[in-house]
C-alpha cells in the first residue's frame, strides 16, 4: 500500500501555467494596465487549480507515510514476538530445553 501511494505521489500532474508564446501574441500591443489585469486574473485561476492538485498530493503523502509507519511498527512487533524464546542463555554442556516429552534416545559415548 505504501509503495502504491508513494509512487502515485510522484506522478506528473498537469499543472496550469502561462504559456509565454500565447501571452506575447495576445498582449503584445495591449496597454500595460490591461495586460497586468488579464495576467493576474489568469494566474488566480491557475493557482486555484494547482491548489487542488497539491491537496490531493498531500493526502497521498499522508497515506503513504501512515502505511510506512504502520509497517515499521508491525515489523517491530513481529520481531519481538518471534524472538521471545530465542534469547534464553544456556551454559555449555547443559541440555537445551525441548518442548517434546519424549525420552531421550541412546547416545553413543
Amino acid at each position: 500500500m505504501a509503495v502504491g501511494f508513494g509512487i502515485s505521489v510522484f506522478n506528473l500532474a498537469e499543472y496550469e501555467d502561462i504559456k509565454p508564446r500565447d501571452v506575447l501574441d495576445t498582449y503584445a500591443r495591449s496597454e500595460k494596465g490591461a495586460t497586468l489585469g488579464a495576467l493576474a486574473g489568469t494566474r488566480v485561476g491557475m493557482f486555484e487549480k494547482n491548489a487542488r492538485l497539491h491537496q490531493r498530493k498531500t493526502k497521498r503523502w499522508t497515506v503513504a507515510l501512515a502505511a510506512v509507519a504502520a509497517g515499521i511498527v508491525l515489523s517491530t512487533v513481529s520481531l519481538v514476538l518471534h524472538i521471545g524464546g530465542h534469547d534464553r542463555h544456556t551454559e555449555p554442556g547443559e541440555p537445551t530445553p525441548t518442548s517434546s516429552s519424549a525420552t531421550p534416545s541412546a547416545q553413543p559415548y
